[in-house]
């Protein structure tokens, strides 16, 4: 049988945040995935304009997937299914490295959208209980770069890819998260 294999995306620290919800998450997804013969790569980023691009770079342009899904955190207290990247960050937050959008590259110049029926998918999702949105303002920081190139490769691959910005641990508890995010990735990859 053919074994679904699934990108997953993550940022590692920054400022307060010694250990970012978005990385851990797709850390204990990984092994429920395993059980469910789904194979998963696990990437943890730098929550850095130049240092995260390269690292998807060096997995995207050698493999290919049947699902990409990146993940950030945001301020709020509910799940966003981010449908579109800008390629120019418009946020002058510095990153971890200390640097502006600025010094991102994009390899595609256009503003991407999401590769998946993203109302199909939220429909779906939200049927036992409505918990993740759509938006369409991914923050213009280094969430959006990141977007943007995992948009880039998979149009080139013509692979479904979504990012989602999930609130903290706070808001909503890790198993919780943990249960509504694994029912979304099977539920993209049908």
């Amino acid at each position: 049988t053919y074994m679904k294999t699934v990108l997953l995306t993550g940022f590692g620290p920054f400022g307060s945040i010694t250990d970012n919800p978005s990385s851990t998450l797709i850390k204990s997804i990984d092994p429920h995935l395993e059980q469910k013969s789904i194979l998963s790569k696990i990437l943890s980023l730098p929550v850095s304009y130049s240092r995260a691009p390269t690292l998807i770079d060096n997995v995207l342009n050698y493999k290919k997937f049947d699902l990409i899904l990146g993940f950030g955190l945001h301020r709020g207290q509910d799940f966003r299914l981010e449908t579109t990247a800008k390629p120019y960050p418009t946020s002058q937050g510095k990153d971890y490295d200390g640097d502006t959008g600025s010094v991102f590259e994009p390899i595609n110049h256009h503003q991407l959208y999401t590769t998946l029926d993203a109302e199909e998918l939220l429909n779906q999702a939200n049927q036992k209980e409505p918990w993740i949105r759509k938006s369409t303002d991914a923050s213009g920081y280094v969430c959006e770069a990141i977007y943007h190139r995992l948009l880039s490769h998979a149009v080139k691959t013509d692979t479904d890819c979504a990012f989602i910005h999930i609130p903290s641990f706070d808001f909503q508890p890790k198993e919780k998260q943990l249960e509504l995010i694994l029912n979304l990735i099977e539920l993209a990859l049908k």
